[in-house]
């Protein structure tokens, strides 16, 4: 059984952890580079949701005079959904697509 020197192995443990210092360093460096492209990309999104331009939002055939809080529903981005009312698993699209089109009329 061979034993290692102190003066070696501390030789070694100072390159190890250089080496896993380094390793770290990069890997930060990355991962604060790829965090702050989506906290720009979010920024963005929020500032394009905020716009004051409805017309990106909602394009009115109709002729019919909009509200503002109608407006609004579309900017809040395509993970925004009503809550359903329980026991309901999905809307009923059917119905709410006659009930528009009969107000609309």
């Amino acid at each position: 059984m061979e034993f290692v020197s102190i003066d070696s192995w501390s030789i070694y443990s100072d390159k190890e952890k250089y080496g896993y210092e380094k390793l770290f360093t990069e890997m930060k460096s990355k991962n604060t580079k790829k965090f702050n492209t989506q906290v720009q990309i979010q920024r963005s999104k929020n500032v394009d949701r905020n716009s004051n331009n409805t017309n990106e939002w909602i394009e009115n055939l109709s002729g019919t005079e909009v509200p503002e809080y109608v407006n609004e529903i579309p900017k809040l981005g395509p993970e925004f959904a009503a809550p359903l009312k329980e026991g309901r698993k999905s809307l009923p699209i059917p119905d709410i697509i006659t009930n528009v089109d009969s107000y609309i009329r």
